[in-house]
This record gives C-alpha cells, structure tokens and sequence, in this order.
C-alpha cells in the first residue's frame, strides 16, 4: 500500500481515430455517430470520394459533439483528431446498399493532466494501484477523464480531496475542452461523468492555508465498493458549478456505505442528476448544528437511518426507512417512503410531504410537524406528542393519538 498525490502534470495528448470506407455502393449511407448523432453522406463515385465527403460532413456541422474534432481523409480513411487531452467516443455504421465501413480504431488514446490513471499525473510518475491511499491536496488541475474503473479490482483504502480541483464532467452540458472548463448547454454530456471506484473511506474536505477554507464546486463520486464504506463531507465550494444541483453528487452500492455531513454550502446530493439513478447506502447523518448545509436524496435512493443536527434536508426517496431523527434544521420528506419510526426533537421542523406511512411518530418539545404542505391522505399508526407545534389536515389520520399535555395544534 502506497501513499499517492495529485500532480496532474502529464503532458496532453490528443486522441487519433480513424474510420475506412472498405466498400463503396451508390445505394449505402454511410455514419459516424457521437453521443446518438450522427453525420451521414450516401456513397459517391468509389470509397475515396466517400470517405472525403464524410470527413466534409464533419467538418461542416456546428454541434458541439462534433466541432472540437477535426477530420480529414486520406484516401478511403477519415482520421479524426480530438484537442489535446480530450477523449471522445465515435463509431461508424452503414444502411442500404452493400457499401461496408471499418469500426472506428483508437490509433492514439486521448491523455493529459485531466486524465485520472495517467502515470504522470501522480508522484513517483505511477498511477494509483489496489489498497492506495489517495489525496488531492489544493490541486488545480480537475479530473475529467479515465473516470470509470469500477471494472479495474481497484479500490482505493481511502480518497482524501482537499481544495477546489473538480471531479467529474457537467450532466447536463458537453464539455468540449480537456479540462471541462468549456461546455456547451446545447448538448447534454455523452461521456462518463462520475468517478467509478470502489473506496474504504471518503473525506472531502476544506483546502487549507492562508484565506477562506473551502471546497470544490463540483465532485462527482460513484462509489462502487461491494461493501462496507465511510464518506466524510467537511466543505464545499460557497456555490455549486452547475446551477440547480449541489455540488458534491454521489452514488454507493453497498447497505453499509455511511455519509456524514459536517458542512455543505453548496450542497450535496446522492443519486439526484437523474430521475433513473438509483444508489443502496447505509446511514446519513447530517452532524451540522447551523442551516448552512443542504441535503438532497433522490427518489431512487435506499438508506437505513437518517439523523439531522441541522441544515436544510430534502429527502425523496420511495423505498421504505427504518428510522428518521431530526435534532435540528429542516427536514422535508417528499417521496413515496414508509417510515418505521420518525422522531421530532427540540429546534427539529419536519415537514412530510410524503404518503407512505408512519408506523411511529414522536414529537417533542419545541419541534414543529407539519402535514400541510401535502393534500394526499397520509397515515401515522402511533403519533407519541410531548410537545411543540403540530400542523395537520384533514388528509391525515392517525390510528394511535397519544398526547401528554395540550397539543398545540393547527387543523387546515
């Protein structure tokens, strides 16, 4: 087990691939498609004249999935050649006729310092293997490419990010530059966007140094560890890189993947870009005191435990939970989820926007409970009140009402 840093210092590469027009027919069409795209030419005069015309073809559209690429022909051969450092996925097809062209063949694989297994990207000029401990430390080259190595029997014993160095690509724009600085809203992302390992123990956490501590605007994990795993989140950056999501998403496979969150300005998200992403994860606990952190949960999210110290907490999963606790802050449960047991104590707000129900309810005092914000009928078997605020409708019945004391209660 080795000790591995962050340089990102490989010199940039560009990726080479070539597609060969092998038989021409009048009556075929002939494609390169990136991304679902494609551009097309029907074949003319014999293979060279095709291939020449298919690399026009390219050349001539303006979307951003096929601008930053150039090709050529030579002979019966379009070459495309990305920017330096930035991959891209192409292949080749054919309908009608019995015209036939060749597979697209990487000849020179895309590297560079955004290039997370570049050896040069890494001291000692190795990349990180089995068991490594992992840190970017204030780093500011981001990691964009070589993001998927669920499938390398690697797993990193732990992945330390301190400072702004962003990982991961845009979901919802196609980064047409190496370093993903530049994108284009008019596409969505067509290459991986996550960072796919399995890893022990995640800390995310504030750069350090002179100034203000804190972290990136965006980190994309997948956490694909086939078992127990800690994530430690202490900061992000003051706003997310992609407006409208937080900017630290993540994804876990495993019942025992714990998050906890210290702090999140910006916010963090598990399972939330897409309404088909699904994540299996252990507990969440929200261990920040004041309303600076924001939580998201998506809908295709299954947890055991959830508790909340503080911060502004959406949770929109439909799977069913063992348990909510809410110390302090906001917590809005949206989805379809069952609750076994869901407790209210003193400063929590929980607002349970939500129709699954919950088999036990306790509130205490100077907590508030409010079923107001959702007409759907909603049922909570037991409801323990020793106190605070309750806000119910006439959707909402409860089986068990045990009260000690007056109920402060508001029926709309």
């Amino acid at each position: 087990m080795a000790e591995k840093y962050w340089t990102g210092k490989a010199e940039a590469v560009a990726q080479v691939s070539t597609a060969q027009i092998t038989a021409y027919d009048a009556a075929t069409t002939y494609s390169l498609t990136v991304g679902g795209l494609s551009v097309s030419v029907v074949g003319d005069t014999d293979v060279n004249t095709t291939a020449t015309n298919l690399a026009a073809a390219w050349e001539a559209s303006s979307h951003p999935y096929f601008a930053p690429i150039a090709a050529v022909s030579v002979t019966d051969t379009v070459t495309l050649t990305g920017p330096a450092g930035m991959m891209f996925i192409a292949s080749s097809s054919k309908t009608g006729g019995t015209g036939t062209i060749g597979a697209v063949s990487d000849d020179t694989d895309a590297t560079g310092p955004n290039h997370l297994m570049a050896a040069d990207n890494w001291n000692g000029a190795t990349a990180p293997v089995n068991g490594d401990d992992v840190t970017i430390d204030n780093a500011s080259a981001r990691i964009c490419w070589d993001l998927d190595q669920s499938g390398a029997s690697i797993t990193f014993a732990s992945f330390i990010h301190r400072g702004g160095a962003r990982i991961g690509l845009s979901t919802h724009a196609v980064a047409t530059t190496a370093d993903g600085e530049t994108v284009s809203t008019d596409a969505p992302e067509y290459r991986d966007t996550y960072m796919m390992i399995p890893i022990t123990d995640t800390a995310l956490l504030p750069s350090q140094g002179s100034g203000t501590s804190s972290g990136s605007g965006r980190i994309k994990i997948d956490n694909t560890k086939a078992g127990s795993s800690t994530t430690r989140v202490g900061a992000t950056a003051s706003t997310s890189a992609d407006s409208g999501l937080p900017a630290i998403r993540l994804k876990f496979a495993n019942a025992g993947a714990d998050l906890y969150v210290n702090s999140a300005r910006a916010g963090v998200g598990v399972a939330i870009e897409d309404s088909s992403e699904t994540t299996t994860m252990g507990d969440i606990v929200i261990t920040d005191n004041t309303n600076i952190s924001r939580v998201r949960i998506g809908k295709g999210v299954s947890w055991a435990d959830y508790s909340q110290d503080g911060g502004i907490c959406n949770l929109n999963s439909s799977d069913a939970m063992a348990s909510i606790t809410v110390d302090g802050g906001t917590c809005y449960t949206e989805g379809t989820q069952a609750c076994t047991t869901m407790t209210v104590n003193d400063g929590g707000l929980v607002i349970p926007n939500a129709t699954g129900t919950i088999t036990t309810l306790t509130q205490n005092r100077g907590s508030s409970v409010d079923f107001n914000r959702d007409s759907r009928p909603r049922t909570v078997t037991n409801y323990n009140y020793y106190g605070g605020e309750r806000h119910r409708g006439d959707h909402l019945t409860i089986a068990n009402d045990n009260r000690t004391g007056r109920t402060r209660e508001t029926i709309a």
